[in-house]
């Protein structure tokens, strides 16, 4: 869902016009890019893919409870995830829709529950945590949604997934838990299979290369507040 690419995006590491941008490559452990500007803070990227989350967000868990972290990024997509297998064929999902329309229609909805299941396992460390945190949420691929913008800020802002964020907050209280949410693309990218396969198109009419500007520009001054508020006593 652009992990890596957001991670070096906030570490000052990512050039646009690098010829590998938008190619997704798989992330098979945990990554670690050192701010530009500060080489003291480390952006740690997670795989999510389900089986290495098994062996690699354990150790996270207890570190998030222990207060090793200042903050936490989670990285949604509207259900719009990025394919790790060569073909749609090849998804689980597939067995129980057997048409290519069909299994479009079903997978954004059964990829934001795997969004929640994802968040859901993050509240019990958060909740306890020995040190103030913040909490970013990053939906991702708007270039994609952007014709259902209401709708998408509505499932986040109002939904299963803000009362799970209500719950971190009740835990550790204002002084010690801050949310934010961007809404944001780093590339103009369909979305296709490995194979090549196009799944879902750019939402053409709807978002452009001056709507993405404004969106990384949003993110980026998110980013720098809640990095100003981690430092307040």
């Amino acid at each position: 869902m652009g992990k890596t690419t957001l991670a070096r995006l906030l570490a000052g590491q990512l050039d646009w016009f690098d010829e590998n941008a938008g190619k997704y490559t798989e992330s098979d452990g945990i990554e670690e890019f050192p701010l530009q500007d500060d080489e003291t803070v480390t952006v740690v990227v997670a795989p999510g893919q389900t089986f290495r989350r098994e062996h690699t967000w354990p150790g996270l868990h207890r570190q998030i409870a222990e207060g090793a972290f200042r903050g936490i990024i989670l990285v949604s997509a509207y259900g719009y995830h990025t394919f790790s297998t060569p073909s749609y064929k090849s998804h689980a999902l597939w067995a129980t829709t057997g048409t290519k329309p069909g299994f479009l229609s079903a997978l954004p909805a059964d990829r934001r529950q795997e969004e929640l299941r994802v968040l859901r396992q993050l509240v019990p460390f958060v909740s306890v945590c020995k040190q103030k945190i913040w909490f970013l949420s990053v939906v991702a691929k708007q270039d994609l949604w952007a014709g259902q913008q209401g709708e998408v800020e509505s499932h986040y802002q109002a939904g299963e997934y803000m009362t799970a964020v209500r719950e971190m907050q009740n835990a550790l209280g204002a002084h010690a838990f801050r949310h934010d949410f961007a809404f944001v693309s780093l590339i103009l990218k369909n979305l296709e299979t490995l194979a090549g396969e196009k799944l879902y198109s750019t939402a053409s009419g709807s978002f452009d290369m001056p709507r993405l500007a404004a969106a990384v520009q949003r993110l980026v001054r998110v980013f720098q507040t809640i990095r100003a508020w981690e430092e307040k006593p």
